[in-house]
């Protein structure tokens, strides 16, 4: 018998719902092409996540229980993804960084490999992974066909240089003869590059069995998986046990399934809210594994947030606070043809005042929480729906380190810029609209009248500069992680990223408003002047 490679004892899988394995035992060995043939629904991708260490114990969803031993290593007992680098995963949907070229692609799988790879090879290593597999490393991902991206999927994953591939659905919407190109690919790959063990699961099996060493069937009435030989594989077939039983409904009435998702919900929620506070305070550290992939997913979300867009939003925001709050303000003051000389001034101290210390930080907050919060919860929710932060997983990275470090610095960097750069807008266009109205007062004179309350002739910066940054990042801060944790949750359609971004939206703006609130009063709770 061939050397085992993974071991697996006494596997038992289930959810709230349906088992989907009990005690199930059986082997990969070393060196050979595995076939894992099991029905749609049958459990295969659950079992996958577990074999490559993305699904463990600790997941809320399922309970798990028994041992699964890669190099007598047990992969249920990994602590982080940084352990995860002995198995690597071709996705079904491939889990490509779409907004990366197909030479950064190969490059991130590059810089995360345990073989840390030098620069220098890392060209020649490119060239050849590219020769092998066909890639023309100059077609952007966007315009590549199905069958490329797999190939660019292979290939990178070869790039990060795992002992074992595992292949999910790797024929999956491909035409008969695409499907036999992609089997002799695997086998090719698996020849050429040495691996250790290839796993193909898969319930199209046909293309397989011509290069597959043995086959494991997952038996969804037995809730085992089993070796089987090729032609015992096509009388299980046969005789319907691919079929999914479906099992039968639970007895409890709607309204006890809601009560109980209610109360797990609610206990999860105080429980995981202190823990998540501390994480994100920790991840707002640029601990990264690669400085380099750190910094490009940094300056992408400040591409995303403070970008010619977003510029030209907040500025026409600002023009139009600071015009018309200046023009109804002098519009219609109460007996203006009695208190027009001796409060016109006090208004303009007042408005310079109240614009750069509560009206211009909230308004702009709300503005970004909507603008931005929408775009960052919509990157991050097709990342999920795409299988990119798996794709991250699968190649020892956390996808907090990149998604949420680099998104809460961007926030934290571009919220206090575009707040000032908004009042900087709207400050010019309140004094423009002042001068016209008051054309006896010289613009300097009522340069001088707006920042009566704001310059105290020393410093560089205006007084409650201090304020306003420090409550634009605690926004930048909640609204980074209130994006983060929507966007992160579950998607299984384009359905599920709408709703996200509408409660990011929502949540963003709500926490907006409390903290202004919170802040006005801490800030004003004493006579300022």
């Amino acid at each position: 018998m061939s050397e085992a490679l993974i071991t697996v004892k006494n596997l038992s899988i289930r959810t709230e719902t349906r088992s989907i394995l009990s005690q199930a035992n059986f082997q990969i060995n070393k060196g050979k092409i595995t076939l894992l043939i099991g029905g749609s629904g049958g459990g295969k991708t659950v079992l996958l996540k577990i074999l490559s260490g993305l699904l463990r114990k600790n997941h809320p969803s399922f309970y798990i229980e028994g041992e699964v031993l890669l190099n007598n290593k047990n992969i249920l007992q990994w602590k982080n993804y940084s352990q995860t680098d002995d198995v690597g995963i071709v996705f079904q949907d491939y889990g490509l960084l779409d907004d990366y070229s197909i030479s950064q692609n190969i490059d991130f799988a590059f810089c995360h490999s345990r073989s840390k790879v030098p620069v220098k090879q890392r060209k020649a290593m490119f060239q050849h992974l590219t020769e092998k597999l066909s890639v023309n490393p100059k077609l952007p991902i966007q315009h590549a066909s199905g069958g490329q991206k797999r190939r660019i999927a292979i290939a990178r994953t070869l790039a990060y240089n795992p002992d074992v591939i595992i292949y999910d659905e790797p024929t999956a919407g491909l035409d008969p003869k695409m499907a036999q190109n992609v089997a002799q690919l695997i086998q090719k790959t698996h020849c050429d590059f040495n691996k250790q063990s290839s796993i193909i699961v898969t319930h199209d099996y046909q293309e397989f069995l011509p290069i597959a060493d043995h086959v494991l069937f997952l038996d969804p009435s037995k809730k085992r998986v089993y070796e089987v030989s090729k032609e015992q594989l096509q009388e299980l077939i046969n005789a319907g046990y691919l079929q999914v039983p479906i099992e039968a409904p639970s007895q409890k009435n709607k309204l006890t399934q809601k009560l109980e998702h209610l109360f797990i919900s609610t206990c999860n929620w105080s429980i995981q809210t202190p823990l998540r506070l501390a994480q994100s305070v920790m991840r707002t550290l640029p601990l990264w594994r690669s400085y380099k992939w750190g910094t490009r997913f940094f300056l992408h979300y400040c591409k995303m947030l403070a970008f010619l867009s977003s510029i030209f939003y907040l500025a026409m925001a600002g023009a139009i606070i600071g015009s018309v709050s200046a023009y109804f303000s002098f519009k219609f003051l109460p007996y203006r043809h009695i208190t027009r000389q001796l409060i016109t001034e006090d208004v303009l101290t007042a408005l310079g005042f109240g614009l750069y210390r509560v009206i211009i930080p909230i308004f702009a907050s709300i503005l970004i929480a909507a603008r931005s919060g929408a775009a960052v919860a919509s990157d991050i929710g097709n990342r999920v729906y795409l299988q990119e932060t798996d794709s991250m997983r699968s190649m020892s990275c956390a996808p907090s380190s990149y998604l949420q470090t680099g998104s809460t610095l961007a926030f934290l960097v571009s919220v206090p810029i575009l707040t000032l750069m908004t009042f900087a807008v709207a400050r010019f266009f309140c004094l423009v609209v002042f001068s016209i109205m008051h054309p006896e007062y010289h613009p300097v004179l009522g340069d001088a009248i707006f920042h009566k309350l704001l310059r105290d002739g020393n410093g560089f910066f205006y007084l409650g500069t201090s304020w306003l940054i420090a409550k634009s990042l605690v926004c930048g801060w909640g609204l980074a992680n209130i994006c983060y944790y929507i966007g992160m949750r579950a998607k299984s359609s384009a359905k599920d990223i709408s709703r996200d971004i509408t409660f990011t939206v929502i949540w963003g703006t709500l926490f907006v408003m409390v903290t202004h609130a919170a802040f006005a009063f801490i800030e004003f709770s004493k006579k300022v002047y």
